[in-house]
Formats: structure tokens, C-alpha cells, sequence
């Protein structure tokens, strides 16, 4: 296996924000999970692509972060998509991974990604063991959903909760021994949108700042609009800023894409 070049890009970049980095090699094969293993590891990026674009055919795609293989980095298909983006032309492409297809697309406003909507189950029992979990923390949830993946989200009631909360105080969840796949706190805004912060120290990222894989969850959840609305992740690196379209059961995300300065 040859890895034929690298690039990187910041993503959900703002004034506020520098943006999330990631590297996308391109390489002439996939199939040796060790080589893509050590290649991410020497990464200047936690989160890299792997893929192959040929021609007239679906774009072939794995995601790794410095630990292990990830079923999806978001941010980082959007990056792809920007990547292979042809100038002044709009387009559509799927992408394959070991995990799930996506598809990838371009027009006039700019790239995007478009991901299946992954749909969530409230939990209403007011003495299960994550509610009990949150408030030994000092987080009381308006509404509490479990997800595909074992992703849990909690909706905040107002942005000072959302605000103190810590990625050391998350890592201290009392999780009965199960292992969450991450744990993410929304709140819906004044308008139509939502913010959020997303925290998965279970697998090596205490916080992450500009998750675009969160929207398949938060999506179906949290927007207020069947017109695209604005979203905004905040972490102490500051607020990413991403644009998210629920349709039907598919997220369209898009969002600033800048090669890493």
C-alpha cells in the first residue's frame, strides 16, 4: 500500500473558531487496517480519511483516528467533498466504507454531505441509571434519548448548563459498566437552530470541537425548521458553525472547508 498524498483542511471554520482539523490521504489501497492504523497514528490530525476516488465510480473511504477505525467522521467526508469538488460544477457522488454509504455533493452554494438520520428512543423512566448518572454531575435533563451506537443525548434546559458543563466531569459518569459511544447536550435556540457540545472520553476524546456525525442524531431531534438551519458547537476552542438541512430521513450538512493553515 502507497499513500499518494496528503492534505489537510480546518472545518466548520468562524471567527471564534480556528476550525477541525483533518488529514485526507489518498491512497492505492484500503485493505490493510494496520498500515491506515499507523499512518493515522503518525497523522499531525486526531482524525484522518482514507479514500479512493476513481473515476465514474463511488468513492472508497476509511476513517481513522489515532486509537482505532471510526464508523464515520463527519467533518471529514465534508472535507472530501470539498476536496474532490470540481470547480464551478455541481455533482453528486457516493462514498462507501467499511461501515455505511454516504453521498457527497457540490452546487453552486458550496459542499455538502448527506447522512442517513439515525433516530432516537426518549427514555421516560425518571430513575434510569444515565439520569441518575447526569445528576450526580449536577445535570438535570429536560429530555433524555438513547441513540444508535450508544450515543446518549441530553437536552439542556438553558445555555448556562450547557456552558458548565466539563469534559473531566463527563469522564466521571458513573456508567454502571456499560461503555457510552458518546454522550451529547443540546439545546434548542431562540430560533429554529440548535447548539450542542459532544463529549466522548470512552474512546479517547474527552470533547470534540466540529463533529459533523453528531447531526445524524441531533437532527431528527433538534431542528425546528423543515428548512435548513444553523447549528453551533461549542467547546473551549470556541463555536463551530455548521448548516443542517433535515430531509425527510436524510441530513444534509455542509459547512467551511479551508485548507489548514
Amino acid at each position: 500500500m502507497r499513500v499518494l498524498r496528503e492534505t489537510r483542511y480546518q472545518v466548520f471554520g468562524s471567527p471564534g473558531f480556528r476550525g477541525n482539523p483533518v488529514t485526507l490521504f489518498e491512497v492505492d489501497a484500503l485493505d490493510d487496517s494496520a498500515f491506515l492504523l499507523s499512518a493515522a497514528k503518525g497523522s499531525s490530525t486526531e482524525d484522518n480519511v482514507f479514500f479512493i476516488a476513481a473515476e465514474h465510480k463511488p468513492v472508497m473511504t476509511r476513517f481513522f483516528s489515532s486509537r482505532a477505525e471510526l464508523w464515520l467522521c463527519g467533518h471529514g467526508l465534508l472535507a472530501l467533498s470539498h476536496h474532490l469538488r470540481a470547480a464551478n460544477a455541481s455533482s453528486t457522488r457516493k462514498v462507501h466504507s467499511t461501515y455505511g454509504s454516504w453521498q457527497i455533493f457540490a452546487d453552486t452554494a458550496g459542499s455538502g454531505v448527506l447522512m442517513r438520520a439515525q433516530r432516537a428512543t426518549e427514555v421516560v423512566d425518571a430513575t434510569h441509571w444515565m439520569k441518575d448518572a447526569l445528576r450526580n454531575i449536577g445535570i438535570e435533563a429536560e429530555k433524555l434519548y438513547q441513540a444508535p451506537n450508544d450515543v446518549w443525548i441530553v437536552v439542556l434546559r438553558n445555555h448556562a448548563e450547557l456552558t458548565n458543563m466539563t469534559a473531566a466531569a463527563v469522564a466521571g459518569l458513573a456508567c454502571g459498566g456499560t461503555t457510552p459511544g458518546a454522550l451529547i447536550a443540546a439545546l434548542r435556540l431562540q430560533d429554529t437552530g440548535y447548539g450542542f457540545r459532544y463529549f466522548a472520553p470512552w474512546h479517547g476524546k474527552p470533547e470534540d470541537s466540529g463533529t459533523g456525525s453528531a447531526h445524524c442524531y441531533l437532527a431528527p431531534l433538534m431542528a425546528g425548521s423543515p428548512a435548513p438551519v444553523t447549528a453551533l458547537q461549542f467547546s473551549p476552542e470556541g463555536a463551530a458553525e455548521m448548516r443542517i438541512h433535515l430531509r425527510d430521513d436524510m441530513v444534509a450538512l455542509s459547512g467551511n472547508v479551508n485548507l489548514y493553515a
